[in-house]
Order: structure tokens, then C-alpha cells, then sequence
């Protein structure tokens, strides 16, 4: 606990500028479970459409295109379910044996008490602090997930920038909810970890047993058996 709070007071004292205060609720509205599905249904979607050789006129999705993205998107909606799920349950189960209140209710009980009075931890403006059951992160569960299943599905093919794109984005994620002082860094890491497990859990799941199937390389063009 004591690196938790003072890793938490010193993002506080060091990364908070109007211009984060602005941006970091909506970078963590992103890990909202609803709004990820809505993401990746609509690249999906998006993927489906057929071009032209030059890229100029688009088609609507068919059934047969939309099934070759669901390869990818199954195993990602499958893990952001389980994230979703066993995050809460998480929560609701370390509460019962520790309770753990987030950053900013945690300091204005201790200011009650008379303890810690020199520390000032506020939340982004407009935004009202959580308080209590924050182990783990759900939104930083959530798109870990996305992330791990990401990487486990572009492997080693040219796709693999999605991967990376994906990491960056639950990295900021889970960034964002220290800087709103909704989460102690310690939950971002307990829900980095959960959203790695659910992550490879869903492949596993979708590949049965095998979550690293897709890693394997290819066979060249042209190799026989």
C-alpha cells in the first residue's frame, strides 16, 4: 500500500495538466465494455465491405464477408465478456475479505480522521469520484483482453500494428484510470493481469485448446505436405 499511494501521488503531481483533465475521460470511456463491442462490431463491419482494385467504391458487407471477420471477433467479444464478468465478481469477493476504498474517498476519510491532512487528491472536473471496490480495474480488464487476443490473432502477419495499436490503447486505458484518481495503480495491475487470463481464456475457448494456433506461421505459397 505504501508504493500504491505513493506512486498514485506522484502521477497526481506530476502528469496533471487542463489539457489531460480534458482528454482522460474520454480515453477511459473506451474501456467501457459496451463501447468496445460497439468498436468492434463497426470495424467488423467496415472490413466486410468490398473495394474495387483502386479503393473507390465500396460494397455492403455480405454474410459470407462478415463470417471471415468473425474469426477476430468472436474470440474478442468472448473476452471482453469474461473480463466483464470475472472483474465485478472480483471485486465483490476481495471487498467481503479487504475492503479497499478508491484514491479520493480513501483521502477524505483519512482528512476526517485528522490523518494525511497535508495530501490533496481531486478527481478530473465534472467527474464524480468513485469509493469503494476499485481491485481490480474493470475497464483496464476489459481491454487488456481486447489486447491479448489482438496479439494472439495477428501473430506474426502484417496485421500485427493492430496488436500493437490495441496494447498502446489499454495502456492508456488503464493510465487514465490512475490520473482520475478512480483507481490506486495496484488495480491496474490486478486488472492487467485479469484481462491477460481472459484474454487467452477466449482463444483458447475459440481455438479449442489451442490459443496460440494463430501464431504459427504460415506455410509458404506453394509448399506441400
Amino acid at each position: 500500500m505504501s508504493w500504491d499511494r505513493r506512486t498514485m501521488l506522484e502521477i497526481a503531481a506530476t502528469c496533471r495538466t487542463p489539457f489531460l483533465d480534458r482528454l482522460m475521460p474520454h480515453i477511459t470511456d473506451l474501456g467501457l465494455g459496451h463501447v468496445q463491442a460497439m468498436a468492434m462490431l463497426a470495424v467488423a463491419a467496415l472490413l466486410s465491405c468490398r473495394s474495387d482494385g483502386e479503393g473507390r467504391q465500396w460494397r455492403r458487407p455480405t454474410a459470407a464477408a462478415m463470417r471471415a471477420q468473425f474469426r477476430w471477433l468472436g474470440p474478442m467479444l468472448l473476452a471482453t465478456v469474461l473480463a466483464g464478468i470475472i472483474a465485478p465478481v472480483a471485486k465483490e469477493a476481495i471487498a467481503s475479505v479487504s475492503p479497499r476504498t478508491r484514491p479520493v474517498w480513501f483521502y477524505t476519510l483519512e482528512h476526517r480522521q485528522g490523518r494525511h491532512m497535508d495530501t490533496r487528491l481531486g478527481g478530473v472536473p465534472g467527474r464524480r469520484p468513485l469509493r469503494a471496490n476499485g481491485f481490480p480495474s474493470g475497464h483496464t480488464a476489459t481491454s487488456f483482453a481486447v489486447g491479448t487476443v489482438a496479439v494472439l490473432v495477428s501473430g506474426r502477419r502484417r496485421q500485427a500494428w493492430t496488436a500493437a495499436v490495441a496494447l498502446l490503447a489499454a495502456g492508456l486505458i488503464g493510465f487514465s484510470r490512475v490520473y482520475m484518481a478512480d483507481h490506486w495503480p495496484l488495480d491496474v495491475l490486478g486488472g492487467t493481469l485479469v484481462g491477460l487470463l481472459c484474454g487467452f481464456a477466449a482463444m483458447a475457448m475459440a481455438r479449442g485448446g489451442h490459443p496460440f494456433a494463430d501464431m504459427r506461421e504460415a506455410p509458404a505459397e506453394g509448399a506441400h505436405a
